[in-house]
């Protein structure tokens, strides 16, 4: 018998959005994990310079972020 007092969540579009797209994802490459790591490794080669490095955050002052103006 189910807890009438339990936490029933309210329904997101937004997370429901992500986990379709998760799900497309994971068909996409039969569920296999590796096969998406390697396509993922492939796009971050390919865009490489627009990666984000650990640690190498522009500071919150850098003029084209305190403007909102891309680099």
């Amino acid at each position: 018998m189910r807890n009438p007092k339990a936490h029933v969540p309210m329904p997101d579009p937004n997370v429901d959005e992500i986990r379709a797209i998760r799900a497309k994802l994971s068909a996409r490459f039969d569920n296999d994990i590796d096969k998406l790591c390697q396509y993922l490794r492939g796009k971050e080669a390919e865009y490489g310079d627009r990666v984000v490095q650990p640690g190498k955050l522009p500071a919150k002052n850098h003029p084209h972020i305190a403007s909102g103006l891309k680099s």
